[in-house]
């Protein structure tokens, strides 16, 4: 099927992705998500710690490195609690990021001479309305004039209105008996979880599903080697 609703022009975006039909936005899945559910203050932010916050960028700079071809950049973002130290290797982030403006970061919490560090942090802009509902985000690959904010609305159109009419070829009694999602279900919430364990069940359908379809194609070769095989004696 086609993409209903969709313009000229985020179609034309959407292709840039290899996105044409429903079913190609439906199995395009989030590579990551930012839990807007379990935000940390930075005061309370341990070495080790996955996490999203909620921070302003207080200031941004590049350095480069001794004896490297390479420029490190650092930026100190804070909340109302406190600071902690970001660190890119990348350096294009200088041109994305702009001090004075509120993002959503999203890293791990590394110890370095004593002191709390995100590394290479992934971040966008905060969507008012998620922060507000307190969830956990979906973030997709993008292209050029496509927003993390648009991407969102145009898969929770197509989840919405195409996730629960995807056909489930695994008969019910086999699907409850392993303690499976129907596939619909398991599409809503791997793009819109509820929560963590709502995700996990998601993950695993679909992993189920994966591991299915890749047994079908073993037996497919081994059928089509037997009887290539068997047409084989025939002839010798």
């Amino acid at each position: 099927n086609r993409l209903p609703g969709i313009g000229p022009r985020n179609a034309e975006m959407l292709a840039k992705l290899g996105i044409r039909t429903v079913g190609d936005m439906l199995w395009l899945l989030p590579h990551r998500y930012d839990d807007y559910s379990h935000m940390k203050p930075i005061y309370k932010l341990d070495p080790g710690d996955e996490i999203t916050v909620l921070a302003n960028l207080w200031d941004i700079k590049s350095r480069r490195l001794p004896g490297r071809n390479a420029s490190m950049i650092t930026g100190v973002i804070s909340d109302s609690t406190a600071t902690i130290e970001a660190t890119w290797f990348n350096p294009y982030i200088v041109k994305q990021l702009h001090a004075g403006q509120e993002y959503v970061f999203s890293g791990k919490v590394e110890s370095y001479k004593g002191k709390l560090v995100l590394r290479n942090p992934v971040f966008e802009l905060p969507d008012q309305e998620l922060l507000h509902t307190g969830r956990m985000v979906p973030v997709y690959p993008l292209t050029k004039g496509l927003t993390a904010k648009r991407m969102r609305a145009l898969q929770k159109h197509v989840v919405d209105e195409w996730g629960k009419r995807v056909f489930d070829y695994l008969p019910e009694s086999v699907r409850l008996r392993a303690g499976l999602l129907p596939l619909g279900d398991a599409l809503e919430q791997v793009h819109f979880p509820v929560d963590q364990k709502t995700l996990e069940a998601a993950r695993r359908r679909l992993a189920f599903d994966e591991f299915f379809l890749i047994q079908i194609g073993v037996l497919r070769q081994r059928q089509t080697y037997q009887l290539i095989t068997e047409v084989a004696q025939k002839q010798g």
